[in-house]
């Protein structure tokens, strides 16, 4: 029951992934910079989604003329190992979220990995955009000088909670939105939540306290975001 979105088995799957979520339609369109040197299939162009700004575009069109009133767009972009958004993510960013139909955002949120470490989040054109959520679970991860880099098992969960629209028609806001710090246990085999009560410890408050810095790096909190529970 997991649906995907961002890679295709056929070409009618190659679609945006369409949910209802909350009283919202939303639609879920994913895209990556490129695939590690590897071909696409021979004549399945449709089954991985390639970033190239134009087609998110109309593809984000297209999913709110199908009825999406949230559209999603996750990016794999960005420099690995790298904190700060590159400078080909800050452009990216600006051209997805300016892009407008009769003056409404074809975007509504852009969820970025591949960093492998956390980034930042910020607001840009008023649409929020995570730069790097980080991974979730991953093994040991070493540096390219073979050091052990215990980032790479650091990363943050993005909850933006999205409110109706105040007039038919109009865009789903934004309301709260929030991240929550994580790191993995190795030994345990576990993801923690860093900021639970139960998350205590010099060692904890310090990588909490690491995630936290830059994730507002850019300018969040002003805008609020918040660290959640």
């Amino acid at each position: 029951g997991v649906r995907h979105a961002g890679s295709a088995r056929t070409e009618a799957e190659s679609g945006a992934t369409v949910m209802r979520v909350g009283g919202a339609t939303v639609a879920q369109l994913a895209y990556t910079h490129d695939t590690n040197g590897l071909p696409l299939p021979q004549g399945q162009p449709w089954a991985v989604n390639l970033i190239d700004p134009d087609r998110i575009v109309a593809d984000a069109r297209a999913a709110r003329r199908a009825g999406a009133e949230v559209v999603v767009v996750s990016l794999d972009w960005g420099t690995e190992r790298q904190d700060a958004p590159d400078e080909r993510q800050l452009a990216l960013s600006r051209q997805l979220t300016a892009s407008r139909t009769d003056g409404r955002p074809d975007i509504d949120l852009v969820l970025g990995t591949h960093a492998h470490v956390p980034q930042a989040y910020e607001k840009v054109n008023g649409t929020w955009v995570v730069h790097g959520l980080g991974d979730q679970i991953a093994g040991e991860r070493t540096d390219q000088q073979g050091v052990t880099d215990p980032r790479g098992n650091e990363s943050t969960i993005a909850r933006f909670t999205f409110a109706p629209p105040a007039h038919r028609g109009g865009r789903w806001v934004v309301g709260k939105a929030e991240f929550i710090p994580q790191a993995y246990d190795l030994d345990a085999g576990r993801v923690v939540n860093l900021n639970a009560a139960l998350a205590q410890g010099a060692d904890v408050g310090g990588v909490r306290d690491r995630i936290r810095s830059v994730v507002l790096s850019r300018g969040a909190a002003e805008d609020g975001l918040v660290m959640g529970q």
